[in-house]
C-alpha cells in the first residue's frame, strides 16, 4: 500500500537527476512500516538537472553506481532521510563560450 503512495512521489523527485529510471530494477522495502527504503543499481545522471547550480565547469557524463535512500516515514521531522550514493563517476570539463554558468 505504501509503495504505491511514495513510488511516484520519488520517481517524481529522482526523475529530475537520473535518465530514463529503469522501473525493472528499482527495489523498493518497507521495513516493518516504518522505514522506506529505495535502491536503484548503475543509473545515469541527467545532466540538464544540475545547469541550476551554474558550475564553472560543464558535466559531459556522470553515472552512479548504487543509489540508495532510506526515509524514517514514522519520523519524519525527528528522524534524517538517508541518501547514499557509491561510485559515483563525472566526467566534467571546462565551460565552452556556449555554456556559461
Amino acid at each position: 500500500m505504501f509503495e504505491k503512495v511514495f513510488r511516484p512521489l520519488l520517481l517524481g523527485y529522482i526523475g529530475r537527476y537520473i535518465k530514463d529510471i529503469p522501473i525493472d530494477q528499482l527495489k523498493i522495502d518497507i521495513w516493518k512500516g516504518k522505514v522506506f527504503s529505495l535502491e536503484l543499481e548503475n543509473v545515469e545522471l541527467n545532466l540538464e538537472a544540475f545547469d541550476y547550480l551554474r558550475l564553472p565547469f560543464a558535466i559531459k557524463q556522470g553515472r552512479v553506481g548504487k543509489l540508495s535512500i532510506n526515509i524514517p516515514w514514522t519520523m519524519l521531522g525527528r528522524e534524517s532521510i538517508i541518501i547514499t550514493l557509491e561510485d559515483v563517476f563525472l566526467c566534467a570539463s571546462q565551460r565552452d563560450d556556449q555554456e556559461k554558468p
